[in-house]
């Protein structure tokens, strides 16, 4: 059994509990957060029945009793680097929540220590670990040559009449890593880099509000083909997946965080539309990313733990040079 600390107290830590608390292969031995957060500790570490509570991480590190083996990071985005670095010196395995970090090169820093001293850290990104996208990658073939790929992840931000009022929300605060591309389109860059790989070129166009995107899409350009990634916080749009090519296309009604909606192939030939693969909707999106978490550490299954460290490398390189405009000036469609 793994056991596991979960830092952070905020919406997703919340959402995270319930479904950590049903897993078998894990047992949460600490819960963590701010001072400010205290009674919120209190209250889910009541409810939850997890042994220690902390409101100071750093403290909670040096605890030599703390007896984890994981420290799950659910924090905001401008902390997982620090957050990860301290935990990693500590001698932890680390899951850290998306967008991994903030730059490239913290990115390789933390993959570099973290392997120096033997030790797993991941990215936390749900939609890698679910079985739809390895059907989705099989049935690639299927659709020809591709020619044009969307991904449209818009979901009305449930904080973002605040940010309008004037109201300070973290989520769109661009000096800690706030805004569309890292909060959300993150899961479609995921979906199109480890579907295809790196692009060689890319362009990211934002709507921008006080200085932050609060929605943008990102036009990636491959050999064959081009990608739209359209991520949105400011507006409610049919989210999905879709892939045309020239035999066909695949279609997955849901947004790129979940995927749960039903793998379609339409086929040019027949005129038909199958149903190749059919998920599981009570399982949460998040199960998959954790069992397979306490899959790699209980086999030392460091291959495997490159392999997704690499992907999460080309994805903060990608989202870097995208919001730093760095092919803007070559890009044509």
């Amino acid at each position: 059994m793994t056991k596991i600390v979960l830092v952070g107290t905020g919406m997703l830590g919340r959402q995270m509990l319930p479904v950590l608390d049903e897993l078998e292969e894990f047992e949460i031995v600490a819960i963590c957060g701010t001072e400010n957060s205290k009674d919120v500790i209190l209250q889910l570490q009541e409810e939850y029945h997890i042994p220690k509570a902390y409101t100071n991480y750093s403290k909670m590190l040096k605890d030599k009793h703390l007896g984890a083996d994981v420290i799950y990071l659910a924090v905001p985005n401008h902390l997982h680097f620090l957050m990860a670095k301290e935990a990693i010196e500590r001698g932890y395995h680390v899951f850290v929540e998306k967008p991994f970090v903030l730059s490239y090169e913290n990115a390789k820093e933390l993959v570099q220590m973290a392997r120096d001293r033997h030790l797993l850290v991941l990215e936390a990104i749900s939609n890698q670990y679910l079985p739809m996208f390895e059907k989705i990658r099989d049935a690639l073939p299927m659709v020809g040559t591709i020619r044009h790929v969307n991904i449209n992840f818009s979901q009305y931000s449930s904080r973002f009449d605040k940010f309008l009022a004037g109201e300070y929300v973290r989520v769109f605060d661009p000096e800690i890593g706030g805004g569309a591309l890292m909060d959300i389109n993150i899961y479609n860059l995921h979906l199109a880099v480890g579907l295809f790989g790196f692009p060689s070129d890319g362009i990211y166009f934002s709507n921008m509000m006080k200085d932050v995107d609060t929605s943008g899409t990102a036009v990636l350009r491959y050999p064959d083909f081009i990608c739209t990634c359209i991520g949105a916080k400011d507006a409610q749009g049919p989210s999905e997946f879709v892939i045309e090519g020239t035999a066909g296309y695949l279609k997955v009604g849901a947004p790129a965080n979940h995927l749960q909606a039903p793998l379609e192939f339409y086929d040019n030939a027949t005129k038909e539309v199958k149903i190749l693969f059919q998920p599981d909707m009570e399982i949460h999106r998040m199960v998959y990313e954790f069992k397979e978490l306490d899959r790699i550490l209980a086999e030392s299954d460091w291959e495997t733990c490159r392999i997704r460290q690499k992907e999460s490398l080309r994805v903060c390189k990608l989202a870097e040079r995208l919001l730093n405009g760095e092919w803007n000036e070559r890009f044509r469609i």
